[in-house]
């Protein structure tokens, strides 16, 4: 699916905001590493999007995949 002017410019101003990268991807129904690889090609200041909200506590780390 490709991206609009208007998921862009939400991608942009979510980044400026410091919104978790999990709130943007479900707010923009895209993956998050279709995020990460978005804001990449679009050279944006993303390392704050890298975050997921709650990345500091313990158990978020348990829906993500435990090899």
């Amino acid at each position: 699916m490709r991206w609009t002017a208007n998921q862009e410019k939400a991608l942009i101003d979510m980044i400026k905001q410091n919104v978790p990268i999990d709130e943007v991807a479900k707010t923009l129904r895209r993956s998050v590493n279709a995020i990460r690889l978005k804001a990449k090609r679009m050279s944006l200041p993303f390392s704050s999007a890298l975050q997921v909200s709650g990345s500091s506590h313990p158990s978020s780390s348990k829906a993500s995949s435990n090899e």
